[in-house]
């Protein structure tokens, strides 16, 4: 350094401040590169999250009002059969269900428990396309509730103690695969059936429904029914999503679904352990409090991991 020691004074301050610059220019578009870089990063980000959570609502609401729709006419005829039960108009043979305008609460029941599973299927099947981790907290509870009601009826172990004696016995629960089956029977042109066009079709040929006839026309009055403490148990589920999700007129007060449980269904459920551990398993337990509360079934930190029958 003894060369710049013996420039002049006035050099010396010119290198100086040349440095200075040249370094600030450098250190300036360090910054500016790393910046822009972070901040498309980002920017990118943030946008694919948002388009994300955008199209996954525009999805959902495409088969949501449907779906409530299909739950609102579920649950008037589940109101009607906890009244109505006894008077075994559910119980109709095969000959009798091909017969025009014959066994119409079991045809009309039948429809509106596949109906159902027709508009479950098209709003879970239309997150798929979609990154779900990012969608808002309310369509992920949502989903849950979606979910959760298909697999009502595909899980084996909410009956295990009630099917002991013959546990291989397959006739009181669906297993999921099977359910795309029942889907494609509901469908024409990639549009769910009408009652009518149902009617007619099952007049020639119910047999790839058939075992959803026989799950409803075996349903008996009785606490050690496998089917009816299904039944009834996803019937509370059903007018708590129906609150959660319909308009007033699809929902259930208190009072009304504390009456159908005290009158009808709470000596009736005899799965509670096993109804507690599946919503727990489903992540709904939750929402389920009014369930929980008529019940009188308490959460329990020790509850299994239900598999469901695929």
């Amino acid at each position: 350094m003894e060369w710049f020691k013996g420039l002049n004074v006035g050099v010396q301050a010119a290198i100086i401040s040349a440095a200075v610059s040249i370094f600030l220019y450098i250190l300036g578009a360090l910054v500016n590169w790393f910046r822009e870089k972070y901040m498309l990063s980002y920017k990118l980000k943030k946008e694919y999250t948002f388009n994300q959570k955008m199209h996954i609502k525009e999805r959902l609401a495409k088969s949501k009002t449907p779906l409530i729709k299909a739950a609102e006419d579920l649950n008037y005829r589940l109101w009607d059969f906890s009244v109505n039960i006894d008077k075994g108009w559910h119980r109709n043979n095969d000959q009798e269900i091909q017969t025009p305008f014959y066994g119409y609460y079991l045809k009309s029941f039948v429809y509106r428990l596949l109906s159902f599973f027709y508009w479950i299927d098209k709003a879970e099947n239309d997150i798929y396309d979609f990154d779900f981790s990012l969608a808002d907290k309310s369509d992920q509870v949502y989903v849950k509730y979606v979910k959760t009601m298909e697999n009502f009826f595909c899980e084996k172990l909410l009956i295990k103690d009630l099917i002991a004696d013959n546990p291989e016995d397959s006739s009181h629960h669906f297993y999921k695969n099977v359910l795309s089956y029942f889907i494609s029977y509901m469908e024409n042109d990639g549009r769910l059936l009408t009652f009518d066009q149902f009617t007619s079709k099952v007049e020639n040929d119910f047999s790839p429904i058939g075992s959803v006839f026989s799950y409803i026309r075996e349903i008996q009055n009785n606490k050690d029914d496998p089917k009816y403490n299904i039944i009834i148990s996803f019937h509370l589920f059903l007018m708590l999503f129906l609150n959660k999700y319909g308009l007033d007129y699809q929902q259930t007060d208190r009072k009304k679904f504390h009456d159908i449980v005290e009158k009808k269904y709470k000596d009736k459920i005899v799965i509670k352990k096993e109804l507690l551990s599946f919503l727990e398993q489903n992540k709904i337990l939750n929402e389920m409090t009014w369930i929980r509360k008529e019940l009188n079934i308490k959460t329990n930190r020790n509850s299994f991991f239900a598999t469901i029958n695929k």
